[in-house]
């Protein structure tokens, strides 16, 4: 990691990343980056992360785009702190399910933006147009279990039946 904070570092010099530090520090609240090569645009990503510690969302067009930024972000940024936010990849009246990652990968998201988990958020369009859960319902929703606790196995039973799974 010594390498990366030297990188970070040094490219702070450069004209483009004082023109956006610049900008942050004016507190512009959106700052749109555009004509920018998709690693370059990881470079960008992870800069801002690593010299603010703050939330950083990246919008982009698709899935597909998603999983190559995530890819790429995780030479410069440890993956703990890359979180995806991908579309559901079904329709609304389709009688299929979402694939089990993209619904862990959204659930983590979501769970990440209501601790304040500072992270690079990477979603698109499509998943931001869908209906996401108010965030105090999900809050409410939260089962956090334990390893070497001890659960009242009636409690659980109960507390999952409200939640609307059938045993």
């Amino acid at each position: 990691m010594q390498f990366l904070d030297f990188f970070h570092n040094k490219i702070s010099d450069l004209n483009f990343f004082k023109t956006l530090d610049q900008k942050i520090s004016q507190n512009e609240k959106v700052i749109n980056i555009s004509m920018l090569t998709e690693p370059v645009k990881t470079l960008v990503l992870s800069w801002l992360f690593k010299k603010y510690n703050r939330n950083v969302f990246f919008i982009t067009s698709g899935n597909i785009y998603i999983e190559k930024y995530f890819y790429n972000l995780q030479f410069f940024t440890d993956d703990n702190f890359i979180k995806k936010f991908p579309d559901l990849n079904t329709l609304p009246y389709d009688n299929t399910s979402p694939g089990i990652d993209i619904v862990n990968s959204r659930i983590e998201t979501l769970y990440a933006l209501v601790n304040n988990t500072a992270s690079i958020y990477l979603t698109s369009i499509q998943a931001l147009s869908r209906k996401i859960i108010n965030p105090k319902d999900f809050i409410n929703k939260i089962i956090e279990l334990k390893r070497g606790s001890s659960y009242n196995i009636s409690a659980m039973i109960r507390r999952f039946t409200e939640l609307g799974y059938n045993h």
